[in-house]
């Protein structure tokens, strides 16, 4: 599921009774058609639209950030490798000759 599937998924489920009267109807019809198969990809202005509420509904402070696969925590020391795992075989078994 895309980014803005997402985004339309936690609208719908989380903010569906504080959504617009043209939301509370659109965006669960655009999240069943989504499930379904039937819309591939959102259009612009769909996404413009999800994006708009999603920012305006404040769930965007509730995503959780990834710290480590930014960068921003420290990496510790490396630890030294197990010696039963030293003497596992470094390449598959080749095949056998008939």
């Amino acid at each position: 599921m895309s980014e803005v599937g997402y985004k339309l998924r936690r609208l719908v489920l989380e903010c569906g009774e504080r959504l617009g009267d043209r939301e509370k109807v659109a965006f669960p019809d655009m999240l069943e058609r989504m499930e379904a198969g039937r819309l591939q990809r959102f259009s612009k202005t769909q996404k413009e639209w999800i994006e708009g509420a999603y920012v305006r509904m404040e769930l965007e402070a509730d995503e959780v950030e990834n710290l480590f696969s930014t960068g921003r925590v420290p990496v510790g020391a490396p630890v030294a490798m197990a010696p039963v795992l030293a003497n596992r075989p470094l390449k598959p078994p080749g095949r056998k000759s008939a």
